[in-house]
């Protein structure tokens, strides 16, 4: 799977406070993503969250200011990147910026 990163800077936002938000909130949003099956676990101690479908798999690491999302897409899902993109930078205008 070709590889996919994203840096998401979220000023004035700790890591505590990104993870908190991450945490509880992304499981909705791939629920609307049309991902297909997924699964979500938390590391908590390393404020990451981590998520794979057949479709892709990311680790989203929470740091102070900022989001890091690592990860790969399918040669199915690369085709909708922009979309991926546009649908993360709203997900993150409205729960860690708002």
């Amino acid at each position: 799977m070709p590889g996919y990163s994203k840096t998401i800077k979220v000023p004035g936002k700790s890591a505590d406070q990104i993870y908190s938000v991450v945490s509880k909130e992304l499981k909705k949003f791939l629920d609307g993503t049309g991902a297909g099956k997924f699964e979500v676990s938390m590391d908590e101690p390393g404020k990451q969250v981590i998520a794979k479908s057949s479709y892709f798999s990311a680790t989203l690491a929470c740091l102070e200011g900022e989001v890091r999302l690592e990860g790969s897409l399918s040669f199915m899902a690369l085709p909708f990147k922009g979309k991926i993109d546009a649908g993360i930078d709203r997900w993150v205008d409205q729960y860690l910026k708002a």
